[in-house]
Parts: structure tokens; C-alpha cells; sequence
């Protein structure tokens, strides 16, 4: 598939809108059992529509409020800026590794770098630390969902790797984007 720096644009901007499908839906669903009676005390969720929608229908039916957390918004591809025939049509792949190198620069002002990204995630981990559950919901509760996209769930995990009180118990990067805290 060929596409402009345009058509890759819109590409990018639209994904960020996209609900969750029909199989993300069913996945989630299947889940809800697997964290039934577990010490949960909330569900931290992107305020992506995806995420949402997956904290939406984790959260019913285990009785759970869903927390959403600015810091666990996704890192996804940066849009091109391309001065020099931006309507020359490449394939997805090219512009997709000419946007990520972007985020992989140490400078970049055109978007969020992977170092930023990373201290986002750090802080919105001490925030995640920091909040309390509301009265009815279980204090002493030692396990936390974070709902969030794969990229964001990629920079926690090496947040968590330097934090020995608490691990990853269950990372899922597939459509509903789970990952399962566990405080050791």
C-alpha cells in the first residue's frame, strides 16, 4: 500500500479515535473472569477511547472505578513533516520507521521522544502510587490494571524494572493492552 506524507498524517490522527472492535470487545470479556476475586483496588486507564472502553467493561462487572491517568496516554508514531514533495507516495513501512526514528531522537521538537515518554510513564507511575481508593473499595488492595496502548505499556515495564516492591504480574500487548501490577 502506497500512501502521501498526507495520507499517512491522517492515518496517524485517526487512529487515536478508533473504538475498540468487536474481537477487542470479546477478549476483554474473556478476561473479566481471570481477575474476578483478585486483591484489585482500581483500573488505570489512557484517556485513549480504546483504553476506556476496555477499563469500561473490566470495571462493571468486578465492581471496580476506573482511574484515568493523563500520564498512561499512548506513544504512537509521530506524524511526517516532510518538506520536499510531500505527495510523493511511499509504502506504510517507510513512513512508519521515518516517524519512529523521530521519536528516537534526543531532541526532537516535532514530537514526544522516547526519553520524554519514559519520565511521562515515571511520573504517572508515582501518581498511580499515590492515589487512593474511595471509601467501599478495598485499601489494602495490592494489585493494579493499567489499560494503556503497547508503547506506553513498553516504558512502564522499564519503569517497573527498577522498582524491586513491585513487578509485572501479566503484560498484555495485544488489543486490550492490560498490564497486570502485582506489589511484591
Amino acid at each position: 500500500m502506497k500512501l502521501s506524507a498526507a495520507e499517512y498524517n491522517r492515518m496517524i490522527v485517526e487512529s487515536d479515535e478508533a473504538p475498540l472492535t468487536e474481537e477487542g470487545r470479546a477478549q476483554i470479556e474473556a478476561l473479566v473472569e481471570h481477575f474476578r476475586g483478585r486483591s484489585l483496588s482500581a483500573i488505570h486507564a489512557s484517556p485513549l477511547l480504546r483504553a476506556q472502553q476496555t477499563a469500561a467493561i473490566l470495571a462493571e462487572p468486578l465492581g471496580l472505578p476506573v482511574t484515568t491517568m493523563e500520564g498512561f496516554r499512548e506513544m504512537v508514531a509521530s506524524r511526517v513533516v516532510t518538506h520536499i514533495r510531500p505527495y510523493r507516495r511511499r509504502s506504510l513501512k517507510y513512513w512508519f520507521i521515518r516517524s519512529m526514528i523521530r521519536q528516537f531522537m534526543p531532541y526532537s521538537t516535532v514530537c514526544e521522544t522516547a526519553w520524554n515518554g519514559r519520565h511521562r510513564v515515571r511520573r504517572a507511575w508515582r501518581d498511580l502510587l499515590a492515589w487512593q481508593p474511595s471509601a467501599g473499595h478495598n485499601p489494602q488492595a495490592t494489585e493494579r490494571l493499567v489499560v494503556s496502548h503497547r508503547g506506553t505499556a513498553m516504558l512502564l515495564r522499564s519503569v517497573l524494572r527498577h522498582r524491586s516492591e513491585w513487578r509485572i504480574k501479566r503484560w498484555s500487548i495485544a488489543n486490550g493492552g492490560i498490564t497486570e501490577i502485582v506489589q511484591v
